[in-house]
């Protein structure tokens, strides 16, 4: 088959802000200079593509794909956050930070996608704090709630 008839797919530029759990913060702290390695391996598990950065910041981690129309955004999105919650999940097991039985989670649910170019601090800021709010609220205990509704 000659180059004429190979189809050609257009990569798009994806900037992506995923942000740990409050609970997560000190462990996501320990481990961000290896994320970088654990969000390539994730990434290079699906076919095409391509991490163009990764970038450790307090509040959250900021990654630049390149990724192929035919892939999802949500399907690599899941794969990275998969496999950087087992990575620092075993990093805090193996410091004696957290046991094994414990049910932890290391990521907010959703993360904030852009194909703007360049990094949007504005609205990384805005979904960051909406994150972090959810996240406070969904933790609370509902028995807790429930038993202040009885009263």
């Amino acid at each position: 088959m000659s180059n004429k008839h190979k189809p050609i797919f257009a990569y798009c530029v994806y900037h992506v802000a995923i942000v740990p759990k409050t609970t997560a913060r000190e462990f996501y702290a320990g481990v961000s200079r290896s994320l970088y390695r654990c969000v390539e391996v994730a990434a290079g598990k699906i076919e095409g593509v391509k991490v163009g950065g990764v970038d450790t910041e307090p509040d959250y981690m900021y990654i630049s794909l390149s990724i192929p129309p035919q892939h999802a955004v949500s399907v690599v999105i899941s794969q990275i956050k998969m496999r950087t919650h087992a990575m620092i999940r075993k990093a805090a097991i193996s410091k004696g930070l957290l046991n094994e039985k414990d049910d932890y989670k290391t990521w907010c649910a959703g993360y904030y996608v852009s194909t703007a170019q360049g990094r949007n601090n504005t609205e990384i800021a805005e979904y960051v704090k909406t994150a972090l709010a959810d996240d406070s609220r969904i933790a609370q205990p509902k028995v807790d709630v429930w038993q202040r509704e009885r009263r």
